[in-house]
């Protein structure tokens, strides 16, 4: 068993991809930001060089790691000897600035009690979700309203609801006014008009090779309960399968149980769940 570290993104990816596809839903937001660093992607934002590393014994990758900071080091793979390959994991992450972990929570949850145990560190649940897929949409009975594109003329809207969402989702919100220039610039961003006023919106994220994630859903207080959300989100899920998608996944918040309830009504159905942890690293007992 052994650590390997990789700085170019594209030799790390054939590495690791056959390991990623078995479980592709599970692991689409490793594989999309793996997507987007081989290509470049400007929308993905960094502030410092991406770790990308992984365990592996004679047969290949078993444990897979991957972070762009400042966001949490994504954790996926497999529990095959998940002991081992937990142990050997951590260890190795002594220099890495961590700020948080995510992934599936198989292996996030043991992953982040063998970090606590070896650094002596403590944790705090961030998010708590449910990872949804979705082959085939299950129109809305009452689909009042259109989806379209957001226009630059809504960035001002824009702003104002990736705040708010991000705000209700974790409780703190950044680099907001790029986040909204680039997904507008990228057409990526959906709002759903009713008598031609704004009232919910969605977002297309992290393509892979099969599939694509709907995320940002978000509904002013004051549309809430009319069914906006369903219909955006339906529309956004038809429209991404009729360009070649296999298939669109969406996380939900377990804490929510109206969102988790209205997105099987449209056609997702649950594949697993998703945790994130915020870290509070000290130095290791030696």
């Amino acid at each position: 068993m052994n650590y390997y570290t990789s700085q170019n993104a594209e030799a790390f990816l054939n590495i690791v991809e056959p390991l990623l596809l078995e479980n592709e839903v599970a692991n689409t937001l490793a594989l999309g930001i793996l997507g987007a660093l081989t290509h470049h992607d400007p929308g993905l934002r960094m502030e410092g060089e991406p770790y990308m590393a992984y365990v592996a014994d004679d047969q290949g990758p078993l444990l897979i790691l991957l972070m762009t900071p400042p966001q949490n080091l994504i954790i996926c793979g497999s529990t095959k000897s998940l002991n081992e390959t937990m142990i050997l994991a951590v260890k190795n992450l002594e220099s890495v600035d961590v700020p948080g972990f995510i992934g599936v929570k198989a292996l996030v949850d043991p992953f982040v009690a063998a970090y606590n145990a070896y650094y002596q560190s403590t944790s705090k649940l961030e998010m708590n979700q449910r990872i949804y897929r979705l082959d085939s949409v299950k129109p809305p009975k009452n689909m009042k309203g259109q989806l379209r594109v957001a226009t630059l003329e809504d960035l001002p809207l824009i702003k104002e609801w990736i705040h708010a969402f991000d705000m209700e989702a974790i409780g703190r919100s950044n680099h907001v006014d790029k986040r909204a220039e680039q997904s507008i610039a990228t057409g990526a961003t959906h709002i759903w008009e009713d008598e031609g006023k704004a009232v919910s919106m969605a977002k297309s994220s992290r393509p892979s090779k099969r599939g694509i994630t709907v995320t940002n859903v978000y509904t002013p207080d004051a549309f809430r309960g009319k069914g906006y959300a369903s219909n955006c989100v339906a529309a956004l899920s038809q429209k991404l399968l009729d360009q070649g998608y296999h298939y669109c996944t969406l996380y939900t918040d377990l804490t929510n149980p109206t969102s988790n309830h209205i997105y099987q009504n449209i056609g997702y159905r649950v594949v697993t769940d998703s945790v994130a942890y915020k870290i509070n690293k000290n130095p290791p007992i030696v």
